[in-house]
């Protein structure tokens, strides 16, 4: 049966914006914890504005890189948003916090500052926008640095580094381990599903702990397998037989008992596989695009569809367990056409395919988020936890006629969006994205869900360029 919008449900127990306990992120407790040591390290070095810039993500003994998956830019943006929530208190900011500054250093046609000392020394002399409020000014020290994991995902290490004009080399301020968890695994890329046995020991035990532990097995289960170093005098294989490829454990097919398809006007927009991930061709520009989430089990689920880094319930840009769902009943099918915005989600901004400059724009805007498109799927089942914080990953977009906030305004908002009561010391030429364009829709019924919902399946599809563009 398909459901139209009228009857779309969805979650009230996971308003960013209500009270009530989140399960935390490991890394995000201990990054609010090292808060302090930064902030004095901004201050006894008389830094005035600083900026935070993408990381880099190590897998075990793999290569670093920036495109490990989500934590390259999200760990930058959660920084960020630390830095202002610890910048000061009522009485002011005691220094300025960039917003966006990799966007902006790309708009300013900035080149690669990691690994060219020229281009990096280009990064002082760009004007950027405060967090808050209407000025821009010149940073004069940016933060950056590099998460790794073991080779088992367990454990990551997460470095936290600086450098100035007068001293381009890299320096280590903060670092930090932290045990994974299902967070952690999410932002390293991975797609899951949790099997039948495995949800129904989850239910039994009702543990964040064993949740991360069964999305670090599937995690693990994806991960090419490591090849032993020869050692001195080892003679070299002959003829190895080869390794079975890493598999997937959640497809559109079936991402934890939810089926996704992607349409374009009335046609499904092919899936595909490439090793342990997924994506699609974009669309033709001038169709409309919709998503269909099917509930092919026989109990309610909790489904979290995030189209360019923004939840399709509020433009949300928080943890996917802190943002509204939509809650399917079994057997049902919901047709997401675009963004549900306003007071009581009443209007709709359709998805839109943009190209050439037009996505060029969107990329730039929205970096790397511009082109995936998210799906979490959460059992009704609550985690039992006492952790009670998880950082923004972001804020969603504020109207152009809403005035810029204030450094309290914007602080307070934050510290609401992370469940924290106190301070304590975009390249690509194809995307889908919002068309920028509003219309009436129909007020969404809302229905309870559990506060904390146990995360049991996780799809990330990637958006590509059609091959035969021109653009």
């Amino acid at each position: 049966m398909l459901r139209k919008f009228g009857i779309l449900t969805l979650a009230t127990g996971l308003v960013a914006l209500l009270p009530g306990l989140v399960r935390a992120d490991n890394l995000d407790k201990k990054l609010n914890d090292s808060a302090p040591e930064l902030v004095k390290y901004i201050k006894d070095n008389g830094h005035k504005n600083v900026g935070v810039l993408r990381f880099r993500a190590q897998r075990g003994d793999r290569p670093e890189n920036f495109s490990t998956g989500p934590i390259n830019g999200n760990l930058a943006e959660r920084l960020e948003n630390l830095l202002v929530i610890h910048a000061g208190d009522e009485k002011g900011p005691a220094f300025g916090v960039l917003h966006d500054a990799g966007i902006t250093a790309q708009q300013a046609k900035v080149g690669s500052w990691f690994s060219d000392e020229a281009e990096r020394a280009k990064l002082f002399g760009v004007t950027y926008p405060l967090a808050w409020g209407a000025d821009k000014v010149k940073g004069d020290v940016f933060l950056t640095g590099k998460v790794a994991t073991t080779a088992d995902l367990k454990k990551a290490t997460v470095t936290i580094e600086a450098f100035t004009k007068a001293s381009p080399k890299l320096a280590k301020v903060v670092e930090f381990t932290v045990a994974a968890d299902a967070s952690l695994v999410r932002d390293l890329g991975f797609s899951f599903a949790l099997t039948t046995k495995q949800k129904g020991g989850l239910v039994k035990s009702r543990s964040a702990e064993d949740e991360g532990e069964l999305v670090l097995e599937q995690a693990n289960k994806q991960q090419p397998p490591q090849q032993p170093k020869p050692g001195p005098g080892d003679p070299k294989p002959v003829d190895p037989k080869p390794e079975p490829k890493p598999e997937p454990s959640a497809a559109p097919k079936d991402v934890a008992g939810v089926e996704v398809k992607i349409l374009a006007g009335k046609d499904a927009v092919e899936l595909k596989q490439a090793g342990t991930q997924w994506g699609l061709e974009c669309p033709p520009k001038g169709k409309p695009i919709s998503i269909t989430l099917t509930n092919t089990t026989t109990k309610q689920l909790g489904v979290v569809l995030k189209v360019a880094g923004m939840n399709t319930i509020g433009q949300q840009k928080l943890e996917s367990v802190q943002c509204r769902k939509w809650v399917i009943p079994a057997g049902e099918t919901y047709t997401i056409e675009g963004y549900h915005v306003g007071e009581k989600f009443e209007n709709l901004k359709p998805f839109a395919v943009h190209s050439g400059a037009e996505a060029d724009a969107k990329v730039t805007e929205l970096g790397e988020k511009a082109e995936t498109i998210e799906v979490d799927v959460f059992d009704a089942v609550a985690i039992a936890t006492k952790r009670p914080m998880t950082i923004s990953r972001g804020l969603p977009p504020r109207p152009k006629a809403q005035p810029a906030p204030t450094y309290n305004q914007l602080r307070d908002e934050i510290l609401r969006q992370s469940n924290l009561t106190r301070v304590r010391s975009k390249d690509g030429k194809w995307v889908i994205a919002d068309d920028e364009t509003t219309v009436k829709g129909t007020e969404l019924k809302e229905v309870d869900f559990p506060k904390n919902p146990t995360n049991i399946g996780s799809l990330k599809l990637q958006v590509m360029a059609p091959k035969s563009s021109g653009d």
